[in-house]
């Protein structure tokens, strides 16, 4: 029998497996001294250089053309995926 697909996930297939390559790294740490400062770090570095979230919401726009309305629709937007990273990462995987 094959794993059963829960419920579906905010991150797509592509951004799953990123986040499970960073899940032995988490394991780690979680089993040493739950010292995650570093480990979220990385994981932010790598996840928004790979992921922007300006160039999901504004594609076409480079970010000195944006307004400030749009800079805030991307602050907000950052800051709900900051959240999500900051939640035990084996949920999401």
């Amino acid at each position: 029998m094959g794993r059963n697909p829960g419920p579906p996930t905010w991150a797509t297939l592509e951004q799953t497996e990123l986040l499970q390559s960073y899940l032995p790294d988490y394991s780690a740490i979680s089993a040493r001294d739950r010292h995650y400062t570093n480990f979220w770090a990385s994981l932010k570095e790598v996840w928004f250089n790979k992921y922007s979230i300006h160039m999901e919401l504004y594609p076409d726009r480079p970010v000195k053309d944006l307004t400030v309305e749009e800079c805030q629709n991307v602050t907000n937007a950052m800051d709900k995926t900051l959240a999500v990273c900051h939640c035990p990462i084996y949920l999401y995987v």
